[in-house]
């Protein structure tokens, strides 16, 4: 190295910041009287969770950047890099000043301009047990309970001897030093400490900026998260901060910070669709001035069928590539890496809304309870096992199912199980939130075809909560149903002890509960103990409770539908005229509510139900309870 002193430009290691400072509010006292004595509840105090960076002396170090320390009696000479110096950064502290127990993590990101420098500097950590490298201090996490705090933490650099002329005038910007927090296992409520044992860190990132007088961005800077998707290099979320961006004034540095919180109350999700909503803030821009257009990219999930983005509510711009992206609250969506990308000014909570995914892409790998094949025995214990029996239900035709536990299907949507005949069990178990959102034609419900050329029984089940209707008006979706879009077809089906309640039915025509279309051929249908409460039936024509349609298309067979001990609360909602009769089937034990327990439909009149169904505002009806506008069901008829 030449002997002639270099200038060297100074490595700036700043841009410490807050973040997550969350406090609930506080409660109130309430109290139970009665005529002749009153007690009351002690007070009700939510816990403040806040953890705060510090100086040694305990002053703030919010928005302020960190000085690479001079030896005493030197502290206002210029600090210039040079082989064999050693330089110490202020020391920082983390306290928790909450009174809630807290688990932190540390992130170090933001690194701008010739990140060679960095092979000519080693870095090392004092004040934090274990770690003695600044790559060690990257992602630590500790502990502190309710109002204490770390020693204090320093980091020193150590330009190495050997650093020959090549890094002479490089510099490195942008270094941010990042605290997230989050509750931690630590209190109790009346059952254990574990209640927040699935608690999450925000991700949070901070870049350091150059304004100018104004306090505008003089030059474009990129802020990512540490956090990646996956095991992949994208980062979970990625913000552009464009020059002319306006920072609130003596501020130097801009915080991303991003949760995932719940979707706010002026956002209507139909059934079938699913949501995300993220809490997108810029701390440290100045939201009552700034202009300027920042790009985020921001990882919401793959393959995301149907997505669309609100920002604060609103519907955002949807466009079909990255290049035509080029207003306020334009988006695309790239459903390969799951990442989509929008321009906005202003940072308030973004929510993707898109189909719920299916219930076919979570299945079981196996069964807990092996199936035996001996005896033709499926057991079915979650949600799981019941998605992987659908997916390979041609396995196990004439096979006896037991449900040994009660399943919630309210994750995602549910395929109709196919043409399908056996004993299907379900000991007294409820099965509830089934939502079968799918566009088909014919047959739809938790099964397809239940007793299909055979015979298929089904016992002690309740089905509650559940949605079935088809994702798409139009002249056709015949035979929808919760239970089975058909049952009995061209065989043989029985119902005993089986609910259904709480749900609603919504397609063209043959419209129930339990059989939207009834198509026996020398068969027989049995109801026995079965009952609906409180289910909606909407329909253009053949809306019924228990079967749409009671149908015998061969003179000559003896079809027999039978009904005992079944009692009907059912709401219609239906354009067409239900029928007062069955065709071609003996009916036993109906007690004269043919509109009630089952429709028919005469096909001379079928004219006027695809008119009916058709007329303005029937079918807009239909698409709106699919997009995101609830529906109201109207008179009952």
């Amino acid at each position: 190295m030449n002997n002639q002193k270099t200038t060297k430009r100074s490595l700036v290691a700043a841009g410490l910041v807050l973040l997550l400072c969350i406090a609930m509010l506080v409660g109130t006292t309430f109290a139970w009287f009665t005529d002749s004595a009153s007690t009351a509840v002690n007070k009700i105090q939510a816990g403040t969770l806040d953890v705060q960076l510090l100086d040694e002396n305990g002053n703030s170090l919010e928005g302020q950047t960190l000085a690479w320390q001079k030896a005493t009696g030197h502290e206002g000479e210029e600090v210039l890099w040079e082989p064999g110096c050693t330089y110490k950064l202020q020391p920082i502290v983390i306290k928790n000043a909450g009174n809630l127990a807290l688990k932190y993590k540390i992130i170090i990101s933001g690194i701008v301009g010739d990140a060679k420098l960095l092979e000519a500097i080693d870095f090392t950590v004092s004040g934090v047990e274990g770690v003695t490298t600044a790559t060690a201090l990257n992602g630590f996490e500790g502990k502190l309970a309710a109002s204490s705090m770390t020693n204090a933490i320093t980091i020193s650099g150590h330009m190495k001897k050997e650093a020959g002329n090549e890094y002479q005038g490089l510099s490195i910007d942008g270094i941010a030093i990042t605290v997230v927090a989050t509750q931690d296992t630590v209190e109790a409520d009346s059952f254990n400490n574990q209640y927040d044992v699935a608690a999450y860190y925000p991700v949070a990132v901070a870049a350091n900026v150059v304004v100018d007088v104004n306090n505008a961005v003089t030059a474009p800077v990129t802020v990512e998260s540490a956090e990646k998707v996956g095991s992949t290099n994208t980062p979970v979320a990625k913000v552009t901060v464009p020059a002319g961006a306006v920072v609130l004034e003596d501020n130097n540095q801009l915080t991303l910070t991003i949760d995932e919180v719940a979707t706010p109350a002026n956002i209507e999700v139909a059934a079938g669709a699913d949501t995300k909503t993220f809490e997108v803030d810029m701390k440290g821009l100045d939201k009552t001035s700034n202009t300027a257009l920042f790009k985020v990219e921001l990882y919401v999930g793959q393959n995301h069928q149907n997505l669309v983005m609100k920002h604060n509510g609103a519907d955002m711009t949807k466009k079909d590539s990255l290049n035509g992206v080029t207003a306020d609250q334009d988006y695309y969506y790239d459903s390969a890496t799951g990442v989509v990308t929008f321009l906005t000014r202003t940072f308030s909570p973004f929510t993707a809304v898109y189909d719920k995914d299916s219930w076919s892409n979570h299945a079981a790998e196996s069964f807990a309870t092996p199936v035996d094949n001996s005896a033709n025995v499926v057991t079915i214990a979650s949600a799981e096992e019941l998605a992987l029996f659908a997916k390979d239900s041609s396995k196990y035709k004439n096979y006896t199912v037991n449900i040994t536990e009660n399943i919630d299907l309210g994750d995602y949507t549910w395929k109709p199980i196919a043409a399908w005949n056996g004993t299907f069990n379900g000991n007294s178990h409820v099965i509830s939130n089934l939502l079968v959102c799918e566009n088909l034609n014919y047959g739809s419900g938790f099964f397809s075809k239940f007793g299909s050329s055979g015979t298929a029984i089904m016992n002690d089940l309740t089905f509650d909560n559940a949605t079935v209707m088809r994702n798409k008006a139009g002249n056709s979706g015949n035979g929808y149903a919760v239970i089975a879009g058909y049952a009995a077809y061209y065989g043989s089906a029985e119902f005993h002890n089986v609910t259904v309640r709480n749900s609603y039915v919504a397609a063209f025509g043959k419209v129930a509960a339990f059989a939207g279309m009834v198509e026996m051929q020398g068969g027989t249908i049995v109801f026995d103990n079965c009952h609906i409460e409180n289910v909606k039936i909407r329909s253009g024509y053949n809306g019924a409770g228990f079967a749409g349609i009671i149908h015998n298309n061969v003179s000559g067979d003896s079809n027999t539908a039978k009904f005992n001990n079944c009692t009907v609360d059912v709401t219609f909602d239906c354009y067409g005229i239900m029928g007062d009769g069955a065709e071609g089937v003996t009916v036993e034990g109906y007690d004269g509510k043919y509109t009630v327990y089952y429709g028919t439909w005469y096909y001379a009149e079928s004219a006027k139900y695809f008119n009916e169904y058709n007329a303005p505002g029937i079918r807009e009806d239909m698409d709106a309870k699919v997009h995101n506008t609830p529906y109201n069901m109207g008179t009952n008829q």
